[in-house]
């Protein structure tokens, strides 16, 4: 549906002085009142210039290499490369040991086609 402008400047204007009244929530009321989707209500606020509650408090993430308390490089870095050692061996030991169970698998099924032969032949011979 489309809103003239008068509609979407009294939508505004409803969230501008709800919000001024009651700190939040303006979007939310308005929605309810005017059945209107609150996206829309979300674009038109931002035409009109207004600021969406909760866009303003979110931090930027700083640059360089997150996580990484000041000071403990050295402590770091050694222990994500014990961590990433005991990792890769596990994951080496994981997939040797994947191999041979596909191996014996693929053992196991020539096995079943050879008795499955036999037994057709066997079962010919009745």
């Amino acid at each position: 549906m489309r809103y003239d402008d008068n509609k979407k400047a009294e939508v505004v204007a409803f969230v501008k002085k709800y919000n001024e009244d009651k700190g939040r929530g303006g979007q939310t009321a308005a929605k309810k009142k005017y059945k209107i989707s609150p996206i829309s209500i979300a674009n038109w606020m931002t035409k009109a210039g207004e600021d969406l509650p909760g866009k303003g408090g979110r931090k930027k993430a700083k640059k360089g290499k997150p996580g990484r308390p000041k000071g403990s490089k050295a402590k770091a870095t050694k222990a994500t490369k014990e961590k990433v050692k005991a990792v890769k061996s596990a994951s080496s030991a994981a997939v040797g040991s994947t191999e041979k169970k596909l191996a014996r698998l693929s053992n196991i099924l020539a096995e079943i086609e050879s008795l499955q032969q036999e037994f057709d032949s066997l079962k010919k011979t009745l």
